[in-house]
């Protein structure tokens, strides 16, 4: 492996550490950074619930966002990795979040170095070709940069403004579950549609090797098993009509992945979705695409560029390419295929669109100029048309201002996190007090214990204390609308003393957090939770509820529910 390579590899993954350490620079007085980005802050802290169980000793996860009974069955190789390593390092798990991430981000570039030489090499590309197109993946998106409107709602607009499954960069920065997922996807594919045609999992330790790879993708991302399937059947389609042969051992290989595949399934068919809130949360969750022109404006360039290098692929008829015909062919018809995950199927479909840009861009696109130019229908050639025959520093100059431009959507991306942190406000950032009870709450607390707070709150309650919440996180609380209605009301000034000890008695609940986020979240003027005794905020009725204060820090306090 080169070693500007692993430079690219190392920089790249590490740079990204720098918003981060931006955001830490503008907490506010009184408050802590979550080490959350604003591209997408609902879903770090429920990975984090995860690594939190793993850092407790438990292999297998559970749940945590709901009150009702959940068995632990949900096995994850990353978030595991993270929750032990931050145990025996006694670090918090949000710092092993950060290094796995730059360490998968780094893997993943290698990878993708490796995939662009053998692939851009088959194709007549100059030297240097792999390394321009790993710089383009690593750093380069669409044009969302000039689309972007702060009162216009995210789905609206192109994809590489908000979706981080989307665009590599945006991938690197985000969280190291889509880095896993796309770098075992390009594993897999790359040995199962390789560039010279020859087998990559041959014999018994290949095949073993092929099947280990799929469950590993099964337990890490099941999407990107979906993604390869279709990849592989668009491939063997299109073979045929390409006149590009499909080597004798490609069926066995593809058989032996079926295996991984079938055995991925079944485990989340038939062990996860046995348990009702497992099930619940498969069913439930759903991720539809946006409009086309969202993707189509983020992947403009890429497309356009490959436009110029088809004319070479189609006429090649090379088994190198097949792969990187059928791979976005795949993506786009499962974006919009009638499966509740539709944008989840874009994760990785940037990879062999850049392959074939930057043979656009660097064969194609000048060999047409120049066909151009002889047949008189341009008087004058374009900087590009030149671009073999310039000094070296000519021709990085203008991939390098290539870059740079490419890199646009991105800084936009990056501007928009900085103007968050300078605001300083929830959920990038929490109260110290607030952090202080839900520490107490772990401190006081057994792994059974169920706390009772205002969604706002309990998102993060289970990646910081290890323990459960009545209802948080959207997307994994059963019926998450009904309880957040009870929850209002339980925290609002109307409810009757009955009704609170109902549900307090109804869901198990054992502890109950109040602060400034419960009292806004029932609509109540957060002044009440000032006076010397917190109790008060509940009416006078706090010890008919079973409630005993048991720590508070400023306006926040934490409640044990008394039983008996």
């Amino acid at each position: 492996m080169p070693r500007h390579v692993l430079v690219i590899a190392f920089l790249v993954p590490v740079a990204t550490l720098l918003l981060y350490l931006a955001g830490e620079r503008l907490t506010p007085p009184g408050k802590s950074f979550l080490w959350m980005h604003a591209l997408n802050t609902g879903d770090t802290y429920a990975y984090l619930a995860w690594a939190e169980q793993a850092r407790d000793g438990h292999a297998l996860f559970r749940v945590p966002f709901t009150e009702e009974p959940c068995r632990r069955l949900l096995f994850h190789p990353i978030f595991l990795a993270i929750g032990l390593a931050a145990r025996a390092l006694a670090f918090p798990s949000i710092a092993l979040f950060h290094a796995a991430r730059v360490v998968l981000g780094g893997l993943l570039l290698v990878a993708l170095h490796r995939f662009f030489a053998r692939r851009l090499r088959a194709a007549g590309a100059p030297p240097g070709a792999a390394t321009f197109a790993l710089l383009y993946a690593a750093l380069g998106s669409g044009l969302g940069w000039r689309f972007a409107r702060p009162d216009v709602h995210a789905l609206r607009l192109p994809v590489d403004l908000w979706m981080p499954e989307a665009v590599l960069f945006l991938t690197i920065l985000e969280s190291p579950l889509f880095i896993g997922g796309i770098l075992l996807a390009v594993l897999i594919l790359d040995g199962l549609l390789p560039a010279d045609g020859k087998a990559r999992f041959a014999g018994a330790r290949g095949g073993a090797l092929l099947v280990l790879l799929a469950l590993l993708l099964g337990f890490t991302h099941p999407f990107e098993l979906v993604t390869i399937a279709a990849v592989l059947f668009v491939a063997a389609a299109m073979a045929p009509a390409l006149g590009v042969p499909l080597p004798c051992w490609f069926a066995r290989s593809a058989a032996l992945f079926a295996v991984g595949v079938a055995i991925s399934f079944a485990y989340v068919r038939f062990v996860l979705g046995g348990d009702p809130v497992f099930a619940r949360w498969l069913a439930d969750v759903r991720s539809p695409s946006p409009r086309p022109a969202a993707y189509l404006i983020a992947f403009a360039p890429q497309i356009l560029l490959a436009l110029f290098a088809l004319p070479r692929v189609l006429a090649r008829r090379a088994p190198s390419d097949l792969l990187l015909l059928a791979w976005p062919v795949a993506a786009a018809l499962l974006l919009y295929a009638p499966l509740a995950q539709q944008r989840r199927f874009v994760a990785g479909a940037q990879i062999p669109l850049t392959a074939l840009a930057v043979e656009g861009l660097l064969v194609g696109l000048p060999d047409a100029l120049r066909r151009a130019r002889a047949f008189g229908s341009r008087r004058r050639a374009l900087p590009l048309e030149a671009l073999p025959a310039q000094g070296r520093r000519s021709r990085v100059a203008l991939l390098a201002a290539f870059l740079a431009f490419s890199f646009a959507t991105n800084a936009v991306v990056l501007r928009a996190d900085v103007a968050h942190f300078r605001r300083g406000e929830y959920p990038l950032y929490l109260e110290r007090d607030l952090l202080a009870g839900i520490a107490a709450f772990r401190d006081r607390s057994g792994d059974d214990a169920l706390l009772l707070a205002s969604p706002e709150v309990a998102h993060f309650v289970p990646a910081l204390a290890g323990r459960r919440v009545f209802g948080g996180h959207a997307d994994m609380t059963v019926d998450a609308a009904r309880k957040a209605d009870e929850a209002r009301r339980f925290f609002g000034a109307a409810s009757a003393p009955d009704e609170r000890r109902a549900l307090l008695a109804r869901a198990g609940v054992t502890h109950v957090l109040l602060s400034p986020y419960e009292a806004a979240f029932a609509g109540r003027d957060p002044a009440h939770l000032a006076g010397p005794d917190p109790g008060a905020y509940f009416g006078g009725v706090a010890a008919r509820l079973g409630l005993v204060a048991v720590f508070r820090a400023g306006p926040v306090t934490l409640f044990e529910v008394a039983r008996g």
